[in-house]
């Protein structure tokens, strides 16, 4: 029996190979939102709506698909894009929250044994410095927030962390 192979890049499919335009974009977005759970109250929905990050977080992303549905990517290569940026936006935020996580702890620790010794030794410059630590280290967490791939999609980050289903 003969087997006849046939191109597989020669294949039009209407629906995976049209342009990405802003519909289509907003399309791919929108079933990738993350459904509230049942038990999220309808107040912390509107709250969200109004805090100044998601505001700011959702202009960046009507930003993002604006320029990219300027470019020549089919609907297939935004999907491809989306799940890419997602991707590393949230690998990226869970190493940046363990380096945090560890900063604060290490600040916490070291700082209540240095505020201890300062004390002791009446090194008062070193006594105001200690809180500082903490919020060098949050500015440095908003920085890689700021400066992460994918962070044009931080924005369904946000929605997801702050209303998926709980399990």
């Amino acid at each position: 029996m003969d087997a006849v192979l046939l191109p597989v890049h020669n294949a039009y499919n209407p629906i995976v190979d049209r342009p990405a335009t802003r519909e289509v974009l907003y399309e791919i977005i929108i079933s990738d939102i993350a459904i509230p759970a049942a038990d999220v109250p309808w107040q912390d929905i509107l709250s969200f709506r109004t805090e100044t990050a998601a505001q700011r977080q959702l202009r960046m992303l009507r930003r993002w698909i604006s320029e990219i549905a300027k470019g020549k990517l089919t609907y297939a290569e935004a999907v491809d894009e989306i799940d890419y940026l997602m991707e590393e936006y949230r690998a990226s935020m869970k190493a940046t929250g363990l380096r945090f996580g560890m900063s604060t702890i290490r600040t916490l620790i070291v700082t209540a044994a240095e505020i201890a010794e300062d004390l002791a030794k009446l090194r008062l410059k070193s006594l105001a410095e200690a809180p500082f630590k903490l919020l060098d280290a949050h500015a440095a967490l908003l920085d890689e927030e700021r400066t992460a791939v994918g962070r044009e999609l931080q924005y369904l980050f946000h929605i997801d962390n702050s209303f998926a289903r709980r399990t």
